[in-house]
């Protein structure tokens, strides 16, 4: 591990209070939804079920939950449409777990954690 320079110091302060102290924990997390899966949901991954207005609710409560890597929608045409969010993609569960119904969207997001990229960190380990 080389030497942290003020600079890297407070901006790794800055991060550790926002994330961890004041809550901020969606700062560090990059989100990019794919493309719907019309009449399709993942099913046996839910780890919170809500009544959404529009679909555009539903990507924000995902997006807000850290465990959500993706959801379902629907139905899309129903006056209190129901937005459940998964801990788990399609790619990651058999594929006995992505089944029709009619009228919902299926869609996986792509989570890339933004201190990956910060190039202040240097690299270091815990253990």
């Amino acid at each position: 591990m080389g030497i942290w320079t003020a600079m890297q110091i407070s901006k790794l302060v800055y991060y550790i209070l926002t994330t961890h102290l004041l809550g901020f924990s969606a700062c560090c997390r990059s989100v990019q939804f794919t493309h719907d899966v019309r009449d399709k949901v993942l099913e046996n991954h839910v780890i919170k079920s809500v009544q959404v207005p529009d679909k555009d609710k539903c990507e924000i409560s995902c997006y807000q939950e850290p465990n959500c890597v993706s959801y379902n929608y629907g139905p899309a045409q129903s006056e209190s449409p129901v937005c459940e969010l998964n801990d788990r993609n399609h790619e990651q569960v058999t594929s006995s777990d992505l089944v029709s119904r009619q009228g919902y969207i299926y869609r996986q997001i792509l989570v890339r954690n933004a201190l990956a990229s910060v190039p202040f960190l240097p690299s270091f380990s815990l253990t």
